[in-house]
């Protein structure tokens, strides 16, 4: 058993594609997109930390759940909308998507690794530096 008090609150999992990501006075953040087939729009959440994750990634992370209600005026009526956040996340898994937008820890582009792309005029391959099993653990010299 712990020796820390139990804290009052709701610790899940979310899982679903990675939406836009921004920063505020609070922190960066990110929008994980939630939806089922039979939902037309996704369910939103806010993901209140700076993971390792790019837009369009699918992402499953786990936190403190949070759950709010809020109203605001638009065209004369009052709506209603309703926020939903996950405090102190961690990345369970993720799964980059090719079409996703690579970004960095502080959501910028990141550059493509230069020795990752094969020579001009080459292949996977025939490109020695990038075939599997290309190398070896002698010295060079």
């Amino acid at each position: 058993m712990s020796d820390q008090p139990i804290k009052d609150g709701v610790y899940g999992f979310v899982s679903g594609t990675v939406g836009r990501s921004f920063e505020t006075k609070n922190g960066r953040a990110f929008e994980l997109e939630v939806k089922d087939q039979k939902q037309q729009y996704p369910d939103k959440w806010t993901i209140w930390g700076d993971l390792a994750v790019r837009e369009g990634d699918r992402a499953t992370v786990k936190g403190w759940l949070g759950i709010s209600r809020e109203t605001y005026q638009k065209d004369g009526e009052t709506k209603v909308a309703i926020r939903r956040a996950v405090n102190k996340p961690e990345l369970s898994a993720s799964e980059h998507t090719p079409s996703s937008s690579p970004r960095g820890a502080q959501g910028q582009p990141q550059q493509e690794e230069p020795w990752a792309k094969t020579s001009p005029g080459s292949t996977a391959a025939t490109d020695a530096w990038n075939a599997p099993g290309g190398y070896s653990d002698e010295s060079p010299f």
